[in-house]
């Protein structure tokens, strides 16, 4: 049964962040169209990702430029996910991919390879991000089904703050068919829920916020929060929160929650997020930020908080030796015919069942000439017209 508590402990944390998630949803780049070349085994394989710089924007909303992209990484496994190694991606930036990152190597291992996208802003610190996958939900989530969330500053946390175990030092996330999974890793290693004593006056709450990139509202996002402040009415949960007026935040699901290796562990089931009526659609995207805070009976105050990321909930799973080859159809010669100094445009176009990238784009005339085609459709599966003018 659904409960309503009014959490004042997480107040302050909540005012500061706003700022922050409405600054997130103008800076991480966006990734899009991941593809790969149908893999093979002892063969190259190739990939690609469309990583798109977002805008920067004024106080008042207005576009000022974009926000460069800086680097793009590809992160492969070839052990079940027991380990990971990465390749840095290089931009191909002529026409039609002038925001397309591209890697290369040969097909690692001999079987089902697991394979995530990641990509940073100029200044570094702005990123998103996709993920391992736990695939069993294991709880508490070993770092090997981890992906990195945050660039997180160091000695950051608020003066005042009662204690190193509100500075964040990293913020890792994963996810399974029907969960969420987020870990916090702070300065101490240690979690305390409260100042200790019979009647502990001061509480401290951990967590992380999420808010849907597709469907912003300045006043409402969500908060998976582990806190137990009796005076306040609270307890760890999914929360709702609203900050219109007087900030409530209302609980709409449990978390599961747990210390492990130095380490905060918070999962909930993605479906309790993604049905309640204020989340809007879900397109496989969550804006996440962990984040720490702590009250006495004066007040409650925000401590520290990780650069939000904008994290895509996919993984990419290739099998080699499972492939339908792709077609080519509907080629035009424009004009059909012509002499010396005629300019003609060519165009063909491209469909692959499994969206798998075509890693040759070459025209070639008389088996002579040799030009570079290419598409601004980058997804594959529901054709792809190349051409050169």
């Amino acid at each position: 049964m659904k409960k309503l508590g009014i959490v004042i402990l997480m107040i302050g944390c909540i005012k500061s962040l706003g700022a922050q998630f409405e600054q997130f949803s103008l800076t991480a780049p966006f990734l899009f169209y991941p593809a790969f070349s149908a893999p093979v085994l002892n063969d190259t394989i190739w990939a690609n990702v469309d990583a798109i710089p977002d805008t920067v924007r004024d106080t008042l909303g207005n576009p000022v430029a974009p926000d460069p992209v800086i680097y793009a990484r590809i992160f492969y496994s070839s052990n079940n996910q027991a380990s990971w190694d990465s390749l840095n991606l290089s931009l191909l930036g002529y026409e039609f991919y002038e925001n397309t990152y591209e890697g290369f190597r040969i097909y690692p291992g001999t079987g089902q390879t697991f394979w995530y996208f990641r990509a940073v802003d100029d200044s570094g610190k702005n990123f998103s991000t996709e993920s391992p996958k736990n695939i069993n939900n294991t709880f508490p989530v070993p770092l090997n089904l981890l992906a990195k969330a945050c660039i997180e500053s160091g000695n950051d946390v608020q003066p005042g703050a009662p204690g190193n175990f509100l500075e964040l030092t990293d913020f890792h996330v994963t996810y399974s068919d029907n969960k969420v999974f987020g870990v916090l890793s702070n300065a101490s290693g240690t979690w305390p829920w409260d100042e200790g004593g019979i009647i502990p006056l001061e509480w401290y709450a951990y967590g992380f916020l999420i808010i849907n990139p597709y469907h912003v509202m300045e006043d409402t996002f969500y908060g998976a929060i582990r806190a137990d402040a009796p005076i306040y009415i609270t307890d760890p949960g999914l929360y709702k929160i609203i900050v219109n007026g007087q900030t409530q935040i209302n609980y709409i699901g449990p978390i599961q929650q747990q210390t492990s290796g130095g380490k905060l562990h918070i999962s909930f089931d993605l479906s309790t997020l993604i049905n309640d009526p204020n989340f809007g659609p879900y397109y496989g995207v969550l804006a996440v930020a962990a984040a720490t805070a702590w009250a006495d009976l004066g007040g409650a105050y925000f401590a520290d908080a990780t650069q939000p990321t904008r994290w895509y909930l996919r993984t990419h799973i290739l099998t080699p030796g499972q492939n339908t080859a792709p077609s080519l159809a509907g080629h035009q010669v424009i004009p059909s015919s012509g002499d010396t100094l005629t300019l003609f445009d060519f165009r063909v176009k491209y469909v692959d069942p499994q969206n798998n990238l075509p890693p040759v784009r070459r025209l070639y005339i008389d088996d002579t000439l040799s030009y570079l085609v290419g598409t601004p459709d980058h997804f594959y599966q529901d054709t792809s017209l190349f051409m050169i003018d």
